[in-house]
């Protein structure tokens, strides 16, 4: 007998699920970076309890601007961060060194 059913498909991306992922739902490429996610995720609720736990302050958050005129916020803390507008990516040093830029009120 000839299974003639469609292969199936990730969830999240439109890549074919290959014969090792039978009976999953996600790639595995899709599920590292779903691991990845959550892991980051994990440790900035962590690293806020630990603060509140603590009595520490929130870090400041400074709006500056990417050379494409993309308004993001940073603090000293920031390990770097990618532009929503131009994709650009900063690291820690290069965040840090991005032009301040005042609130409009």
């Amino acid at each position: 007998m000839i299974d003639d059913a469609p292969a199936p498909h990730c969830v999240i991306c439109p890549r074919q699920l290959l014969d090792h992922e039978a009976g999953r739902y996600i790639c595995t490429p899709c599920e590292h970076r779903i691991d990845a996610d959550l892991r980051k995720e994990v440790y900035k609720i962590r690293a806020q309890a630990e603060a509140i736990i603590s009595g520490e302050r929130k870090p400041r958050v400074i709006p500056v601007a990417c050379g494409c005129g993309t308004v993001t916020g940073v603090t000293l803390n920031t390990d770097g961060f990618t532009c929503r507008g131009c994709k650009q990516e900063y690291g820690h040093s290069e965040a840090l060194q991005l032009t301040p830029v005042r609130n409009a009120a």
